[in-house]
């Protein structure tokens, strides 16, 4: 990285880290509980050996019976929800995580229900990651994190959801399996095991050699559902679509999918077409760019979804 890319980047972990004392202070304040997921719990661990972990917004973990207050919170300092449910497209209308930002361009807060790949209730996942967890000081605020297996677990999590060709959520595997015992992997597994995420765990610990190696010595190698495998292979999102299709129930389910994924929420588009954002001619050219894709990239997508099934089948 050059020296003009270090200044730039340690100067926006010292914005998202400001946004996160303030956050996490507010809440205590309240009297609420966070868990810090990623961000300074994962350079500390994994990057000390490096000038800087680069981060652009902040992950909190919050109990779902405190959901409401912790929002009200945010609303106070000026947050609103920007990225909600339904604002994505797929089956089930709620995401693991909201979006809410104070500006356009500023620092984002991601509030999490659980970690992607969960398929537990969020109540079991609170209780499961904040069972045991580590403190660390972020700016003037001392905030939780989870446990050493936690991290490790969300880490494997975080690659497999993001696929084989995300860059640095694979190489932050790679440093955790050089770094974790494996008393700490055989922790996160069980951990794994209460969320109902350990073929997403597996798949994660698989995206390596020596984390293939890990997950058979755990016992966890081995078949997984399709959507796993979708996610993290070349992570399609056109061949996670079609699985999704597959698994509606009923036409007009899978019709109202359908509209959907080709239209999706035009919040959604926006996060991913940044020119969407410039007003409303760039949103319907960002829609016409999706649908020119689907064409281009479908025979693939194709083949990726049939090889996926074949494999879970096996």
């Amino acid at each position: 990285m050059a020296s003009h890319e270090l200044v730039s980047a340690a100067a926006r972990v010292a914005i998202v880290d400001s946004a996160t004392a303030e956050v996490v202070g507010a809440l205590q304040r309240e009297g609420l509980r966070a868990l810090l997921l990623k961000g300074p719990g994962l350079a500390e661990w994994l990057w000390d050996d490096a000038p800087v972990r680069p981060y652009g917004d902040t992950d909190l973990l919050v109990s779902p019976l405190e959901r409401p207050r912790v929002e009200r919170v945010l609303t106070g300092l000026g947050y609103v929800r920007t990225l909600g449910d339904g604002d994505i497209p797929q089956p089930t209308p709620e995401l693991h995580a909201e979006t809410w930002r104070r500006e356009r361009s500023g620092p984002a807060v991601d509030l999490h229900r659980t970690l992607n790949g969960a398929r537990a209730p969020a109540e079991r996942a609170w209780a499961a990651l904040t069972r045991s967890t580590d403190r660390l000081r972020v700016g003037s605020v001392e905030v939780e994190i989870p446990s050493l297996a936690g991290r490790a677990l969300h880490v494997a999590l975080h690659a497999a959801y993001h696929g084989e060709r995300s860059g640095k959520p694979v190489e932050d595997l790679d440093r955790a399996l050089a770094r974790a015992s494996f008393d700490t992997w055989s922790e996160a597994a069980g951990l794994a095991r209460e969320l109902d995420a350990e073929d997403a765990f597996a798949a994660g610990l698989e995206l390596l050699p020596h984390g293939r190696a890990l997950a058979e010595r755990l016992g966890i190698a081995g078949q997984r559902s399709v959507e796993v495998s979708l996610r993290a292979g070349a992570n399609r999102p056109l061949a996670l679509s079609l699985e999704w299709l597959a698994q509606a129930p009923g036409v007009s389910a899978k019709a109202r999918l359908a509209r959907q994924l080709l239209f999706p929420p035009a919040a959604w588009v926006r996060l991913t077409y940044s020119f969407a954002r410039r007003g409303r001619r760039a949103l319907v050219a960002a829609y016409l760019v999706r649908l020119t894709r689907i064409p281009r990239y479908g025979v693939q997508a194709v083949m990726d979804w049939r090889r996926a099934r074949r494999g879970a089948r096996g």
